[in-house]
C-alpha cells in the first residue's frame, strides 16, 4: 500500500511538472511594485507593468509592442529584448540591471533605438548580436560600469553606439557590423582586452584609455586613431586590415608586451606601410614589431 501511495505521489508530481511546464513558469509574485521572480511584459499585462519598481528574479523580458516602465528602478537579472515585437521601450529611469542582451540568431528586432537616460551600471554583459534589421542605435549617457563584457557583433544596421559615460568593462568585442560608423568611448580608463573590426569610422578615438592587456583594431576604414593617454599594453597590438589609416596617436605610449608567439605589433595589411606610431619617447617592445615606425612627435619631418 505504501508503495502505491508513493508512485500515485510520484506520478502526481510528474503530471503537474508537465502541467507547469505547458503553460508557463509560475506567475511571480508582485509586492508593492517589487517583482519576486521573472517577468515578461506583454500587451496584456503593460498596465500592471507600469507599477514595477524593481525585478528580483533572473530576467524582464520585453515582449509587448509598445513598453513603458516610468517606475522602473532595476533588474536583478538580465533584461532580455529577444522578440521581434517591440517598437518602443522607455525605461526613463532604470538604474541598474544583471545585464542585457538584445536579438538572438536570425533575429529581426523592429526596435530602431535602446535609449536608457539613468542606467548608471551592467552587472554583467551588454549583448547585441545577430539582429539581420532594424536596430540602429544604442544610447546608454550615464553608464559607467560593465561588470562583464560588451559584445556587439553581425547587426547588418547598427550604426551608432554611445557609451560616452563608460569608465570601466572587462572586455570589448565589436565586429562584422558593417553600417558602424559612430563609437563614443570617451570616458573609457580601464579595459582587460579590446578588440573592434569592420567599422566604417574616419577617425577613432580611446583618449582616455591608460592601459590594457591587449588592443586589437582592424579591417575598418579609419584614417586616424588617438590614443591619448595609453601608456601599457601588457600584451599584443594589432592593426591589421585598416585601407585607409595613416597614423596612430599615441604620446604617452611607453610599453608593449609579447604574445605567445613572441610578436608585441601586428601591422600587416594597411594602406600606409610602415604605419606610423607617433609618441613622445621610443616605447619598450618585448617582442617582434611588425610593420611600424615610431616618429617622435615634433621630429616626423626629420631624418
Amino acid at each position: 500500500m505504501k508503495k502505491k501511495t508513493t508512485f500515485l505521489w510520484l506520478l502526481f508530481l510528474l503530471i503537474f511538472s508537465l502541467i507547469t511546464l505547458a503553460n508557463g513558469e509560475e506567475k511571480a509574485e508582485i509586492i508593492d511594485g517589487v517583482v519576486y521572480g521573472n517577468y515578461i511584459v506583454t500587451d496584456e499585462n503593460i498596465e500592471e507593468a507600469k507599477e514595477i519598481r524593481q525585478v528580483k528574479g533572473d530576467y524582464l523580458s520585453i515582449e509587448g509592442k509598445e513598453v513603458y516602465m516610468p517606475k522602473l528602478e532595476s533588474v536583478e537579472g538580465y533584461l532580455y529584448l529577444l522578440e521581434g515585437r517591440t517598437e518602443l521601450l522607455d525605461l526613463p529611469v532604470l538604474e541598474e540591471v544583471g545585464g542585457i542582451t538584445i536579438g538572438y540568431r536570425s533575429s529581426d528586432i523592429l526596435l530602431e533605438e535602446l535609449y536608457l537616460p539613468n542606467l548608471r551600471r551592467i552587472n554583467g554583459n551588454l549583448k547585441v548580436e545577430y539582429n539581420y534589421r532594424n536596430i540602429k542605435r544604442i544610447i546608454l549617457p550615464c553608464l559607467e560600469f560593465i561588470e562583464g563584457r560588451i559584445d556587439i557583433h553581425e547587426n547588418y544596421d547598427f550604426e551608432h553606439l554611445d557609451l560616452r559615460s563608460l569608465k570601466k568593462v572587462r572586455r570589448i568585442m565589436i565586429y562584422s557590423n558593417h553600417s558602424l560608423r559612430y563609437i563614443n568611448l570617451d570616458s573609457l580608463e580601464e579595459a582587460d582586452k579590446i578588440s573592434i573590426s569592420s567599422v566604417n569610422m574616419d577617425n577613432f578615438n580611446l583618449n582616455n584609455l591608460k592601459r590594457t592587456n591587449s588592443l586589437s583594431l582592424t579591417d575598418s576604414s579609419y584614417q586616424n586613431i588617438s590614443l591619448e593617454k595609453l601608456s601599457i599594453i601588457n600584451g599584443l597590438l594589432v592593426i591589421v586590415g585598416n585601407r585607409n589609416l595613416k597614423s596612430i596617436f599615441a604620446p604617452e605610449l611607453k610599453k608593449i608586451g609579447v604574445n605567445l608567439k613572441g610578436v608585441s605589433i601586428m601591422a600587416s595589411s594597411n594602406s600606409k606601410k610602415p604605419v606610423l606610431i607617433k609618441v613622445n619617447t621610443i616605447p619598450e617592445c618585448e617582442g617582434l614589431v611588425e610593420e611600424v615606425e615610431f616618429v617622435i612627435i615634433g621630429k616626423e619631418k626629420e631624418g
